[in-house]
C-alpha cells in the first residue's frame, strides 16, 4: 500500500523551479525550462495545462493575473473581464433578481484569462506560443489522469451541473464525473486550445467568440461581439508594504489584494516574534488584524472606477496604526459586519528561470465550473465572476455596464532590499488574504521555511464570524482562543476550506531556487 509522505523541507534547484497544484501541469511547465523557455513561457504552458487537468477550478472560459519579476523590476498584470453593456441593475430586477444570481448568463463576465497569457507572452516570452499550448493540446487529445482531489470537486459539480447540456457533454461524457485515477480527454477543449495557439488574442476575442456570442443570444444571454472585442489586459503597477524588513506585493483593486497588506500593516504593530506572545497570543492578533482588513476591504474595494476611497488613503501607515489600537490583548473585538465575499474555486501556480525571471501567476472560473453554462464545441466553461457584483446601490460594486467586478484571486511576491525573494500564492477565495497573513507570518516571525509555511496549520475566519480549524492545530490553543471570545466552530474543517499554495524562494546566499507546494492539494514543486 502506498504511502503519502508530506514533505517538510523544500525542493532546491540552481537552474529554475516550477510548482502547481497538478503534477501534470508542473511537469509540463519543467520541461518548456527545459526546452530554453523563460518563466512566463513556463507559466503559460502550465496555465493552459491546467485548464485540462484542473477544470474544477479554472478554464478557458475564466480570468486570470500576474506579477513577474524581470530585468531587476515587478510588473503586474491585470486580466479580467467586464461586464456585458447590455447588463445592467435595472434590467436584473425588471427579471426579479433582488441580489447577483450564483449561476447562468446574469453571473458571466468577459473571460480574460486568454489575454493574460497573450499580453505575457508578448513581452516576456521566448517560445513561440504555438509550441507553449502543444502540450495542452496533446493531453486533450490522448487523455491524462484525473487526480484525487480534483476527482472529488467533479463529482460535487456533477450533482449542481449535470442538467446543462453543455456541461454535461463536456465534463460528463460517460454521464458521471471521472473517477480518481481515471484518464479523461476532451477533444473540444484541445479544438479551442488549437485556435488560440494559431491565431493568438485574435483566435479567443473575435474566432472563438462569434461562438461564445452565437450561444449567448440563442440563450438569453447578454453579450455582445462588442464586449470581446474592446477587452485588453492591462499591465499594473503592484502594491507592497513593509513587514519587518520583507516588502509583501499584491495587485491593486479590483483584486482583494490590499485586504493582506492592511491586515499586515496592522500586525506590524505587536511584537510577534518576542516570547510574550505565545502561539494563542500571535493567533489572536492575526485573527482581529483580518476582521479589521475584511471589514475595511469588502466596503471599499472594487473596480477602481467605483470607489471613493484611495489605494493610498487604505495603506495609510497613521490609519492602520489606527485600526492596530483597537485590537485588544484581552479579547475580541465586536465588529457588526464583515461583507465576506463569496467563497471560489481557483489555480495558482508560480516559476522562476536560470536568469532570475519569477513569475506569481493565478487564473480562476471563481465556483469551481463557474457559472454552469459550457459553449457546445468549445469546452469552454463561463465562469460566474459576475456574482461578486452587489445590487444595492450603495455599493462601490455595484453592477454596471462595462465594469469589472471585485475578484477575490490574488497572486504574491516578496522582495527584500529591492531584491525578489520570490513568488506566493494561496488558492481559496476569501481563504486567500487570511492565508497570505498566515504564510508570511510563519516565515517572518517564525523563521520558518517555505515548506513548513505552507504546511502549517491553518485557522479560517468564515462568513458568519465564526472560525474553522485544521484537525492538527493543538486542542489547547482552541481553548485559548474561545476564552479571548473567539467563537469556534464545534468541528474541524474540511481540508478544502483552508486553500492550497505554492511558493518559489530565491536563497541569495546559496543562490538557488527553493520550491514548496500545499500538501492540501495534488501539486509538486519541480525544479531542474
Amino acid at each position: 500500500m502506498a504511502v503519502s509522505i508530506k514533505r517538510t523541507t523544500p525542493l532546491c534547484s540552481k537552474r529554475g523551479m516550477v510548482a502547481t497544484s497538478q503534477p501534470l501541469a508542473s511537469e509540463v511547465g519543467r520541461e518548456i525550462l527545459k526546452e530554453g523557455g523563460t518563466a512566463v513561457d513556463a507559466t503559460i504552458a502550465m496555465a493552459a495545462a491546467l485548464v485540462l487537468c484542473e477544470p474544477t477550478a479554472n478554464g478557458l472560459g475564466g480570468d486570470a493575473f500576474a506579477m513577474v519579476w524581470a530585468d531587476g523590476e515587478l510588473v503586474g498584470l491585470q486580466a479580467s473581464g467586464r461586464a456585458p453593456r447590455a447588463l445592467n441593475p435595472a434590467l436584473l430586477k425588471q427579471k426579479g433578481f433582488v441580489e447577483m444570481p450564483k449561476q447562468g448568463w446574469e453571473s458571466v463576465t468577459v473571460p480574460g484569462a486568454v489575454s493574460g497569457w497573450i499580453a505575457l507572452h508578448r513581452r516576456f516570452g521566448k517560445l513561440p506560443l504555438q509550441e507553449l499550448l502543444q502540450p495542452a493540446i496533446h493531453y486533450c487529445q490522448q487523455g491524462f489522469v484525473v487526480q484525487p482531489r480534483t476527482a472529488q470537486h467533479w463529482q460535487r459539480a456533477a450533482k449542481l451541473f449535470a442538467e446543462q447540456e453543455g456541461f454535461r457533454h463536456s465534463f460528463l461524457p460517460l454521464g458521471r464525473a471521472p473517477k480518481a485515477g481515471e484518464r479523461f480527454k476532451h477533444p473540444d477543449l484541445g479544438r479551442s486550445l488549437e485556435v488560440i495557439s494559431q491565431h493568438g488574442e485574435r483566435g479567443f476575442y473575435e474566432i472563438l467568440a462569434e461562438q461564445i456570442v452565437a450561444y449567448s443570444k440563442g440563450q438569453g444571454g447578454y453579450f455582445e461581439l462588442a464586449d470581446f472585442h474592446s477587452h485588453q489586459a492591462e499591465f499594473v503597477q503592484p502594491i507592497s508594504i513593509n513587514y519587518r524588513g520583507v516588502d509583501i506585493w499584491e495587485l491593486p483593486p479590483n483584486t482583494q489584494g490590499i485586504a493582506a497588506l492592511m491586515a499586515l500593516g496592522m500586525t506590524a504593530h505587536f511584537p510577534l516574534p518576542t516570547a510574550e506572545f505565545d502561539a494563542a497570543k500571535r493567533w489572536h492578533v492575526l485573527i482581529e488584524a483580518m476582521r479589521l482588513s475584511f471589514a475595511t476591504t469588502y466596503a471599499h474595494v472594487a473596480d477602481p472606477d467605483g470607489m471613493r476611497i484611495s489605494i493610498e488613503e487604505l495603506l495609510d501607515p497613521s490609519c492602520l496604526q489606527k485600526q492596530a489600537e483597537r485590537i485588544s490583548l484581552q479579547k475580541r473585538m465586536d465588529l457588526s459586519e464583515l461583507n465576506f465575499p463569496k467563497d471560489a474555486g481557483t489555480v495558482y501556480l508560480c516559476a522562476a528561470d536560470s536568469n532570475n525571471m519569477m513569475v506569481s501567476f493565478i487564473q480562476s472560473n471563481y465556483y469551481g465550473f463557474g457559472s454552469g453554462i459550457v459553449v457546445p464545441g468549445t469546452g469552454i466553461a463561463l465562469h460566474n465572476r459576475g456574482y461578486a457584483f452587489s445590487l444595492n446601490p450603495t455599493s462601490p460594486n455595484l453592477l454596471a455596464p462595462g465594469k469589472r467586478p471585485f475578484h477575490t484571486i490574488m497572486p504574491g511576491f516578496l522582495t527584500k532590499a529591492g531584491q525578489p525573494l520570490g513568488p506566493f500564492g494561496i488558492m481559496g477565495g476569501m481563504m486567500q488574504p487570511q492565508a497570505h497573513l498566515q504564510v508570511v507570518s510563519s516565515i517572518v516571525d517564525q523563521g520558518d521555511n517555505i515548506q513548513q509555511a505552507i504546511n502549517s496549520a491553518r485557522i479560517r475566519i468564515n462568513p458568519d464570524d465564526q472560525l474553522s480549524w485544521e484537525a492538527h492545530l493543538e486542542p489547547a490553543l482552541l481553548e485559548k482562543l474561545r476564552a479571548l471570545g473567539h467563537r469556534c466552530r464545534a468541528d474541524a474543517g474540511e481540508t478544502s476550506e483552508f486553500g492550497g499554495g505554492q511558493i518559489i524562494y530565491f536563497d541569495r546566499d546559496r543562490q538557488e531556487y527553493q520550491g514548496a507546494s500545499d500538501p492540501r492539494k495534488d501539486g509538486v514543486a519541480l525544479g531542474l
